[in-house]
């Protein structure tokens, strides 16, 4: 009791001082280059979702642009279809003129 008593009384020896510090600095170390990596990290991930964000903002334009295209395409198709069919229609209509004058004649 009396050795216990006087060691608390003297408080810590310097070599477990040093001890206790160089465990503190190696503590703080670690904490620091994790730090590091973890700010390395976030610049990558911003760097990556500035990427995507314009990527995205191209795909989206992109999609508004082919679906504009898309009508009009499909105006197209249907503006040559009525084409086609007025022919057709006026081709008919000329052969059975020419079919009836032939006839009466």
């Amino acid at each position: 009791m009396n050795k216990l008593n006087i060691k608390l009384k003297l408080g810590i020896c310097i070599d477990q001082w040093k001890i206790y510090n160089n465990f503190i600095l190696m503590l703080y170390i670690a904490v620091e280059e994790n730090n590091n990596v973890i700010k390395q990290y976030e610049k990558t991930i911003n760097k990556n979702l500035d990427q995507w964000f314009k990527n995205h903002v191209k795909l989206k334009t992109w999609n508004y642009l082919n679906q504009k295209n898309q009508i009009v395409l499909k105006k197209r198709k249907i503006l040559e279809e009525n084409i086609i069919n007025d022919e057709f229609s006026q081709f008919k209509f000329f052969e059975k003129g020419n079919y009836y004058n032939v006839k009466s004649s």
